[in-house]
């Protein structure tokens, strides 16, 4: 196990990417552990839960992949994780983006948020040809990555270039966006 989590990691250093592993698949802090050790720059949760779990267990930079509707405890859920640690949630839509600002209130500007572009799977995502409609007013803007595979993601960042609804930039006052590799 060891070996494949050098393995990986060599491989993104050697490329210049990040490494967040998806903890969905060995649900182990220890693992979680090594795989950060080794250079990994956070972890990535399928859900709230596993989120708590690992950010109990010390990891201070998680990212929930799959969007998530903050109703009933998990709102103020979110807003507990963005407090003690590097938060960020996958969105797929400008419901969602108003029902986070929602549940985060005044601590909206805790919270990261990744546009998740559908890469054709049909599970999740926004479709390419929409995502632009939920990301920044220019596509170079720093705190703004969309995540998807990198050639789903490429088509959509040249897309993203339409104006953010105004709601988005005043509610959620988007501090910044993350890329999760």
């Amino acid at each position: 196990m060891q070996e494949n989590i050098d393995r990986m990691q060599g491989f993104a250093a050697q490329r210049g990417l990040d490494v967040r592993p998806h903890v969905k698949t060995h649900k182990c802090v220890e693992i979680g552990r090594r795989q950060v050790k080794a250079g990994a720059v956070g972890i990535t949760a399928g859900n709230v839960g596993e989120a708590e779990v690992f950010a109990a267990a010390g990891f201070d930079d998680i990212f929930i992949a799959y969007p998530i509707w903050p109703a009933g405890t998990k709102g103020p859920r979110i807003r507990k994780l963005a407090q003690t640690t590097r938060l960020r949630v996958g969105v797929d839509n400008l419901a969602a983006i108003d029902a986070l600002a929602d549940a985060m209130g005044d601590d909206a500007g805790r919270l990261e948020v990744v546009i998740e572009v559908d890469c054709g799977a049909r599970r999740s995502g926004a479709p390419p040809e929409l995502a632009g409609d939920l990301g920044p007013p220019r596509a170079d803007a720093a705190w703004f990555r969309s995540a998807s595979s990198p050639t789903r993601a490429m088509a959509a960042r040249a897309r993203m270039h339409a104006e953010v609804p105004r709601r988005i930039r005043t509610r959620l006052s988007l501090p910044r966006c993350a890329a999760s590799v």
